[in-house]
Formats: C-alpha cells, sequence, structure tokens
C-alpha cells in the first residue's frame, strides 16, 4: 500500500527529520521517491531522488551515491530532460568506473544510449 508507506515515511521525518545523518535522508528522500515514481509522478520523484543524492554525495558512501546519481538521470530521462540525464548518467558512469562494476556500467551505457538515441 504505497500510500500508507508514504504516510509512515512522513511521519518518520517528522520524528527524525531533524537529525543530520546523510544515510537516513538518503534513505528517506529515495523512498519517497520510489513511491512517486510508481504513480509515474516524474517531477516530484526527482525532486526527491535530487535530495538524496544531495544528502549523500558528499559522504564515502560510493554505493549509495551511484544508486543516488543514477536514480536522478533515470527520472530526468523519462521526463526526457535529455541534457540533465546525460549529466548524471556521466558522473554514475566515472564512478562505476572506480568501482569496477561492469554489470551496473552495462546498465548506465544502455540508458546513456538511449538519451542519445531519443536526442537523435
Amino acid at each position: 500500500d504505497k500510500e500508507k508507506a508514504y504516510q509512515l515515511l512522513l511521519l518518520a521525518e517528522n520524528k527524525f527529520g531533524e537529525r543530520g545523518d546523510p544515510i537516513f535522508h538518503f534513505e528517506l528522500h529515495s523512498n519517497k521517491a520510489h513511491i512517486f515514481y510508481t504513480w509515474q509522478n516524474y517531477n516530484r520523484a526527482a525532486k526527491f531522488y535530487k535530495t538524496a543524492l544531495d544528502w549523500i554525495q558528499d559522504t564515502e558512501h560510493d554505493a549509495k551515491t551511484v544508486v543516488a546519481l543514477s536514480n536522478f538521470a533515470r527520472v530526468n530521462q523519462l521526463m526526457e530532460k535529455h541534457d540533465t540525464a546525460l549529466e548524471y548518467f556521466k558522473k554514475t558512469e566515472l564512478l562505476l568506473l572506480e568501482q569496477n562494476n561492469p554489470k551496473l556500467l552495462a546498465v548506465i551505457l544502455l540508458r546513456t544510449a538511449e538519451v542519445y538515441e531519443k536526442k537523435n
């Protein structure tokens, strides 16, 4: 039940949102974004994915940063904001190359190719 899930996330945010824990905020905003993504409300999803990214990007949690970057890039791809999608797919690609993660890198390169195809 996505509506209940969203209400629980809002309760958690009200109770613990004052804490400056980047992982908490990354998880909170990522999950809020996932809900809006499934409702195909990509504008709201993008807002929450970007907030999640802002919380996690200056930490040393590279795996979570990859998730945040790729989520934000993908939602921008779906909104046909091609330049923003390419910018964040490129950032994801660079981090994945550092991590030597060929499986996820293949997905990101496929998504990047899809964006270039849409741009002609």
